[in-house]
């Protein structure tokens, strides 16, 4: 949200402005949100008759509100003028339907819940589909917005298609476009945009397509027949910084200043922290600011949490009762998700306020670590990639300790996504710089 002051604002920057029921704005003005940054009205004001949009903004700078709401004004519209038409005949004017395709399934339930909050006096229903068990998008003729994988998106067009409904469709909003260079994924993507392009004549779905890294926009949007629009705005400057040797250096050339060893309180670097990482987290930590690490696969991230465990105590001191006792009570939520057994390992990590986050814990573990993190209880986090792009996860600094993820160097697209967690709105400001290191070369880092 833009920042309040006491001069008169443009309409434009109004969030009132752009056509949202009174309950959405009511909903996002509890929330403190009533006005938007300069870029997001400007890329509102492409789309606002209902074209087509395709537009590329910085991790953190805002970049779904724009989405949210294209897609909630243009389905409120649409509705209005259904309800008009029939009015006259006494006909019941069918639903309105949005449909919101994410490539990971793990920010489904997040999203879920966030936009059923903003329509709960609307009394629309959202349905997040996170498996074949939750059933098919847009099949029930109660649900208003579907939340879905590209897969299952494509599913829920073809159906349309075939039904003759796909005029019910007001507007379909996709994140992370980039995917469509996905080897894996971006086939899928590709025919779920081809379709909607197919039948444009016959419909009036209005496509939003958004990224954070991506390339090849100009003709994306001319295939999409789309505006196009791009910033680099983001609210929190990121800063990039180099680690070699436990020397941090600015710009990649002058050392800036050298790690502390803190030789009083802590052990002799061992094999496990040769890049300084300790003295990375524990310099944000002892203020209670928030880390993410990022590590090259599961086996690193745990024995790095193990390690910060460790030795995280040593330099910032204990947790106050208050800490304490939060972190027991994440314990105790942990145990019941876990139906009861004990993971020793993790408990005795996040009683020091670390855990590690990856694919091999079930959904329940990692929504109980993820609400710990947001809420203060756990500072530090070790994760695999994935939760870069997965899961809103904002930290004060983030730390990316290897140029190796899984079996691949690391992408451009995937190193914004991770950086990107630095210092998002409305949470840390003056970040701190975040650190990866390279085989054998020195480390290239990027923090907020």
């Amino acid at each position: 949200m833009a920042e309040q002051d006491s001069k008169p604002q443009r309409k434009e920057l109004l969030l009132s402005h752009w056509g949202l029921p009174r309950p959405v704005l009511a909903a996002f003005a509890n929330k403190g949100l009533t006005q938007l940054y300069e870029w997001q009205a400007a890329a509102l004001e492409c789309a606002a008759a209902g074209n087509n949009l395709v537009y590329c903004a910085p991790t953190s700078g805002g970049k779904s509100l724009v989405a949210e709401v294209l897609m909630l004004a243009r389905m409120h519209q649409m509705q209005q003028a259904l309800q008009q038409a029939k009015q006259g005949r006494h006909q019941q004017a069918a639903p309105v339907r949005g449909l919101l395709v994410l490539p990971y399934l793990s920010i489904v339930n997040e999203k879920t819940a966030h936009l059923s909050m903003l329509l709960e006096d609307m009394k629309w229903r959202v349905t997040g589909y996170k498996g074949e068990a939750d059933g098919q998008p847009l099949s029930s003729k109660s649900e208003r917005i579907a939340i879905c994988s590209i897969e299952k998106a494509n599913v829920a067009i073809d159906r349309l298609i075939r039904e003759q409904r796909l005029h019910e469709l007001a507007a379909v909003v996709v994140d992370e476009a980039h995917l469509l260079a996905d080897p894996h994924r971006g086939a899928a993507l590709e025919m779920l945009l081809s379709k909607l392009v197919a039948c444009k004549s016959c419909c009036n779905v209005q496509v939003v397509a958004m990224s954070a890294t991506m390339t090849g926009l100009d003709s994306l949007s001319a295939w999409l027949g789309a505006h196009l629009f791009l910033t680099n705005f983001r609210p929190v400057p990121l800063t990039e910084h180099a680690v070699f040797g436990g020397a941090v250096f600015c710009c990649f050339r002058l050392c800036c200043r050298l790690l502390p060893p803190h030789p009083a309180r802590l052990c002799v670097r061992s094999d496990s922290d040769r890049d300084a990482l300790l003295a990375l987290v524990a310099e944000v930590v002892v203020d209670r600011h928030s880390v993410l690490v990022f590590c090259a696969g599961r086996a690193a991230a745990q024995s790095c949490a193990s390690m910060l465990a460790t030795e995280l105590g040593r330099l910032v001191g204990q947790p106050s009762a208050a800490q304490a006792a939060a972190r027991q009570e994440l314990v105790q939520e942990l145990r019941v998700a876990l139906a009861g057994a004990v993971n020793a390992d993790l408990e005795r990590m996040m009683a020091a306020g670390v855990a590690y986050h990856h694919a091999g814990l079930t959904h329940q573990e990692r929504g109980v670590l993820e609400e710990g993190y947001r809420s203060g209880a756990l500072l530090v986090l070790t994760a695999t990639s994935t939760l870069a792009a997965g899961v809103n996860l904002p930290a004060r600094r983030v730390i990316l300790r290897s140029l190796w993820q899984g079996a691949g160097f690391v992408g451009r697209a995937q190193y914004l996504q991770m950086v990107g967690r630095a210092g998002r709105a409305g949470e840390c400001v003056g970040c701190g710089p975040g650190e990866l290191r390279a085989r054998p070369r020195p480390n290239k880092l990027r923090g907020g």
